[in-house]
């Protein structure tokens, strides 16, 4: 009994490992959403692009990844993980560090067009606050994000 039991207890930490992973989308799949919504931007026009960015259950929110747009004075214009926040100022808000992110953002985005930052933000699933990796793509007045969470580990590529 004793030796089933531990095969049960095994069995079930594996299958709860497996499943946090499977909620955690990985860099390179967050570089590839931001490329699709910039193209799908590009292709359909601001209206049609940040309507499906905002979908909540469309083709640009998977597990915990979602993309969002912010322009250069910190208007979220789209966002897939939360369409409440669609038009509001997020310029001066700051992450659970205190860090202005989409301050520092749009800085960064000024002089670099790509890239990744970093901040600390709750998970979208576990609600847990996280480090978050978020790459971004500046087009026009726009910056293109999405990003991944990591509890312990940084991201991989």
């Amino acid at each position: 009994m004793k030796r089933i039991l531990i095969t049960f207890l095994i069995s079930l930490m594996m299958v709860s490992f497996v499943y946090a992973k499977t909620l955690r989308g990985t860099a390179s799949e967050a570089v590839a959403m931001v490329e699709k919504a910039v193209n799908y931007l590009i292709a359909n026009g601001q209206e049609k692009a940040f309507k499906e960015i905002s979908n909540p259950k469309g083709q640009f929110v998977d597990r915990d990844l979602y993309v969002y747009v912010v322009n250069m004075n910190g208007i979220i214009l789209a966002h897939g993980g939360d369409p409440s926040l669609v038009g509001k100022n997020y310029y001066d808000v700051r992450d659970m560090d205190g860090k202005p992110f989409i301050r520092d953002l749009i800085r960064q985005a000024k002089v670099k067009k790509t890239g990744w930052f970093d901040y600390k933000w709750p998970h979208p699933i576990t609600k847990e606050i996280e480090p978050r990796s978020e790459y971004y793509q500046r087009i026009g007045d726009f910056i293109v994000c999405c990003g991944i969470y990591y509890s312990t580990e940084p991201f991989e590529t």
